[in-house]
């Protein structure tokens, strides 16, 4: 979502995000997957090269069902993909659509992609994103982007990320099945963005169907207006709780209607980072919108589960066994 520092990517991510999208692309065995990009929301200042959203689209070609899910911070969709193979054998009606958000588009994937086409060897695959940091003799390495060069990422807050989320709600509405909105770690504070935004008068909330929360979420504490005007000169973003407060106009923030989800089912999973706090928001988010106790599904693996265990524990996974029957619940045959 945002920048740290004069550089856009750490480099240890950068790695392991080219890694996950490795591992995708070398295992179409386990799954049905493609990769679509998408035209985006028009950010000011933004070349039309980056206004573009990213869909990998995983289960079967006939399921009418998606759950739509954002990943964490910094993260690539790809590492969905174990996850969303696994359920998705469990739930057949059902499509996973993990959202590649449009920074990913400033990455250099190009010894990346050259390793995968067998053309570069694990060596050199090493030595362009990391073995340059200790050995002084590789020259041809990564070099991350600078913050001037990219000026115009600093308008990227929670408005843009919601707005490329719209594009791909619709596209997945035109399937005919329920759609459902979920979202790992930060992924969760833009679910719950997008389920209360405002567009037009109306909830986001009103395109969906479900709410699935993975060790995420956001709190009730509102950001101040002071506090919302440091974030912003320090390049950073912040999130209000999904209810009306002075903060947002300052940030284009439109999350208004944390009161209007009534109509939905809300699952939230709580792993070691997050733990009751991300219990806890999922059951203030119900309360305050009138939504029963038997419409929400609570999973506390804290003790137990590390923040990305859901995501790649395998073949037993407490995040896929306890999702896939609230899913059968809120599918349309």
């Amino acid at each position: 979502m945002h920048s740290d520092g004069g550089r856009t990517r750490p480099i240890v991510l950068i790695l392991a995000i080219a890694g996950l999208a490795m591992a995708l692309s070398a295992a179409p065995a386990l799954g049905r997957t493609d990769f679509q990009r998408i035209p985006g929301y028009s950010s000011p200042g933004t070349p039309a090269k980056y206004n573009k959203v990213g869909i990998i689209k995983i289960g079967s070609k006939k399921a009418r069902n998606v759950l739509v899910l954002s990943p964490g911070t910094s993260a690539s969709a790809a590492y969905f993909a174990p996850f969303a193979r696994d359920l998705t054998a469990r739930a057949k009606n059902w499509q996973v659509w993990s959202v590649e958000r449009r920074e990913n588009l400033l990455e250099d994937h190009s010894v990346v992609n050259r390793a995968k086409a067998g053309k570069a060897s694990p060596r050199r695959l090493f030595d362009y994103y990391l073995g340059y940091i200790t050995d002084p003799s590789v020259t041809d390495r990564y070099r991350p982007v600078a913050l001037e060069d990219v000026a115009f990422a600093r308008r990227w807050g929670m408005r843009t990320a919601v707005e490329d989320l719209r594009r791909v709600v619709k596209l997945a509405r035109k399937r005919g099945g329920r759609v459902v909105m979920g979202g790992h770690s930060l992924g969760g504070t833009i679910t719950t963005a997008y389920a209360t935004w405002d567009f037009n008068g109306k909830a986001g909330a009103a395109g969906l169907d479900a709410l699935v929360y993975l060790d995420g979420g956001s709190g009730n504490t509102p950001t101040t207006p002071e506090q919302a005007t440091q974030t912003l000169q320090e390049i950073e973003s912040g999130s209000p709780a999904g209810n009306a407060n002075p903060a947002q106009p300052v940030l284009d923030v439109r999350a208004t209607h944390g009161d209007d989800l009534d109509r939905l089912r809300i699952y939230a999973f709580a792993a070691s980072l997050g733990g009751q706090r991300v219990l806890d928001a999922a059951t203030l988010l119900a309360t305050q919108s009138g939504i029963p106790k038997r419409r929400l599904t609570l999973v506390d693996r804290s003790a137990t589960y590390t923040h990305i265990d859901p995501l790649t524990a395998s073949p037993r996974n407490a995040f896929v066994s306890t999702l896939a029957p609230f899913l059968r619940k809120v599918a349309r045959r």
